[in-house]
């Protein structure tokens, strides 16, 4: 499997898929540990540059988190560990 092909969402575009802003998404994949799950995120390497990169499961995990705590409830709980 390409690698690029699974994880094939930077955050912004999961931001975009979740209409939420970058920052709030940034605060979600944090609080929710998306960043653990190895079916979710890798951090891909091009070069000399490593990117963070999402999967689609990285939206379903998210959409749970957020039927749990809303994005106002992560946002001050990241801001207030930040």
């Amino acid at each position: 499997v390409n690698e690029l092909d699974f994880y094939n969402l930077g955050r912004d575009q999961l931001a975009k898929k979740l209409n939420h802003s970058g920052p709030k998404i940034t605060a979600a994949v944090k609080v929710f540990q998306i960043k653990d799950d190895p079916e979710c995120f890798k951090q891909i390497k091009v070069g000399k540059v490593n990117f963070d990169r999402y999967s689609q499961k990285a939206i379903d995990k998210l959409k749970e988190g957020l039927k749990k705590k809303s994005i106002e409830d992560v946002w001050n709980e990241y801001k207030s560990k930040h």
